[in-house]
């Protein structure tokens, strides 16, 4: 079974304009991302999803995979979409979605997501989450969940908090796929 890792990033960020190239201890974030998903012991291949010439140009001078996708684009999902197109990948592909503005990725968090998929043969899409009690705050995705399926995704506070006990779903960055889902 082939497991590739793809990436997407863009540069017009409304929140960090041009985050994905800030330097983090002198290397482009989006550079620390794909270094941290080739740890993964389960990722045959990292591929670095764009519509930006800069971060494509980065990534060719740092001999890193990329692909240079349309920027009609809504989400990260719409564009590795895109690129699984491009890249020509096979119906028995597991794709995983890794974020390109998580400079932090734990590469366990790769393997664990991408196994869980593989293992679970009734699940096509995998939205792994911690449980937290944080406040509102609009750079963290939270998931509202039944019956194990995410019903909705979204920056704002879900549920609506109706006490300081409220327990949110915070989604980790990564996505598993199996390739119909994707599609």
């Amino acid at each position: 079974m082939n497991i590739i890792g793809l990436i997407p990033v863009r540069l017009e960020s409304s929140r960090l304009p041009n985050k994905a190239i800030l330097e983090i201890s002198g290397i482009p974030m989006i550079l620390h991302v794909v270094k941290r998903a080739k740890l993964s012991k389960t990722l045959d291949r990292v591929v670095v999803c764009t519509d930006s010439h800069k971060i494509c140009d980065l990534c060719v001078e740092n001999k890193i995979e990329v692909v240079l996708t349309k920027n009609v684009h809504t989400n990260g999902t719409e564009r590795i979409a895109e690129a699984a197109d491009i890249l020509g990948l096979d119906q028995g592909t597991i794709v995983v979605d890794i974020q390109g503005d998580e400079p932090l990725l734990k590469p366990y968090m790769v393997d664990n997501v991408a196994d869980y998929l593989i293992k679970n043969n009734q699940f096509d899409i995998i939205v792994p989450f911690i449980k937290t009690f944080e406040e509102e705050s609009h750079s963290r995705v939270k998931l509202v969940t039944s019956n194990d399926n995410v019903v909705y995704m979204s920056r704002r506070n879900l549920p609506y908090p109706f006490s300081k006990d409220t327990v949110y779903k915070k989604h980790l960055s990564i996505i598993a796929f199996k390739m119909d889902a994707l599609k």
